[in-house]
């Protein structure tokens, strides 16, 4: 069972480009809004900001400079963290208006039309920025839709009907998991832990007699699939495959920088995700299918 898991993992790894092109696909959709909105916005934000200061002296090659001084403090290493900084409001309105002081010397008279023209930018900002979300978002769900239907044409082919046992019981135990899970993040210290522990055995002990029920009743007992030894293995292999996820993705944040890091490892979780949620099928599928019709279980 645990070896069989990685070797599922790593088999299933062929389909890695698969989650990847959906969810930069989803990205550069939410790009597309994302980047012309917020450049028009940018450029609402300067005509208003230039109406304001009607008839004030200023240099705005000086403002330039003083703005890209700021930007270039930010730390830049993380990308996605500067990003986020230089789009809120606050650091904005902190930039903007002490560029103002630095040039005009007191702006108070300003300070006020000033930030809430940058509100009403960081506003729209934050709608486009919604859009990518939601354009990601959908990337990444059907990313994961469809390599799962790979995953389990490749280690645990089902007939439709079985699939849709599947996805019956699926539907029950996540509203029971979701219930479970609140009650675990309710816990603190050691009883978390141990809280999390049983959890995941839980979600292996019903993960294999769903399987049993899909792929091996009447051909093989129950007690041959759903045993302590197989749930001690199944939840090894599901945290060893978790494991490795989170390595390749830890070394390519290593290699690279945290965006790239987090962008190609949710490739990495996607398959691993999807692969737990398969092992026990493609076990109990692998043991029934040698496996002749017991008798006494057809009646």
């Amino acid at each position: 069972m645990f070896i069989q898991s990685i070797k599922n993992y790593f088999k299933n790894l062929q389909y890695f480009f698969t989650p990847l092109g959906a969810l930069a696909l989803g990205i550069v959709f939410g790009l597309s809004v994302l980047i012309p909105g917020t450049a028009a916005a940018l450029s609402a934000l300067t005509d208003d900001v230039r109406m304001i200061l009607d008839g004030a002296s200023i240099d705005l090659e000086a403002l330039k400079n003083s703005f890209l001084a700021s930007v270039r403090e930010l730390d830049w290493s993380e990308p996605i963290a500067a990003l986020g900084t230089a789009l809120s409001q606050d650091w904005l309105s902190r930039t903007l208006n002490g560029c103002l002081n630095a040039l005009l010397g007191d702006t108070q008279e300003y300070a006020a039309r000033i930030d809430e023209a940058i509100a009403i930018f960081c506003g729209k900002v934050a709608v486009y920025a919604l859009v990518l979300a939601f354009f990601a978002a959908l990337g990444f769900a059907g990313g994961f839709i469809f390599t799962k239907k790979l995953v389990r044409k490749n280690i645990a082919k089902a007939a439709f009907w079985k699939r849709l046992v599947a996805g019956a019981v699926d539907l029950i135990f996540t509203f029971v998991l979701a219930a479970l899970c609140a009650w675990a993040i309710s816990m603190r210290g050691a009883l978390a832990l141990v809280a999390a522990a049983a959890l995941l055995l839980l979600i292996g002990t019903v993960s294999l007699f769903e399987a049993y029920l899909i792929h091996a009743k009447k051909r093989i007992p129950l007690a041959e699939i759903v045993n302590v030894k197989n749930i001690a293995l199944l939840f090894l292999g599901d945290i060893a495959i978790f494991l490795l996820a989170l390595a390749f993705t830890v070394l390519l944040t290593a290699l690279t920088n945290s965006a790239v890091g987090i962008f190609i490892g949710m490739a990495f979780f996607e398959i691993a995700i999807i692969v737990i949620g398969l092992n026990a099928e493609a076990y109990v599928k692998s043991r029934a299918q040698n496996a002749p019709s017991l008798p006494l279980l057809d009646k």
